[in-house]
């Protein structure tokens, strides 16, 4: 094993480190976006936890952001999606670097 093999599986390691916190970080964001809609709705009208897991989790993200124009979840949300994909992006590149590099 040379020194760029581990350097590529360190690379590696890290995207998928990056990937999943990334992951996490969306969904934290939505979940959170989901609070702040329901404490400003009625209780029959409040959006269950559910909403945000599922495929309404985009009409989660579209109302907040039509309630609130620039917010800092929305801030959040985006930073997920960076890091989801810069994480993708080195994971998959190191790996088909390790594959194909001799």
């Amino acid at each position: 094993m040379t020194t760029l093999d581990i350097v590529l599986f360190i690379c590696m390691a890290l995207g998928m480190w990056a990937l999943v916190c990334g992951v996490i970080v969306t969904n934290i964001a939505v979940q959170e976006m989901r609070e702040v809609l329901s404490s400003n709705r009625p209780p029959e009208n409040q959006l269950r936890w559910h909403d945000a897991i599922q495929k309404v989790a985009q009409n989660v993200i579209d109302d907040y952001r039509t309630t609130y124009s620039d917010g800092p979840l929305y801030r959040k949300l985006v930073t997920g999606y960076y890091m989801f994909g810069i994480g993708t992006v080195v994971m998959i590149g190191s790996a088909f670097m390790l594959k194909f590099v001799d």
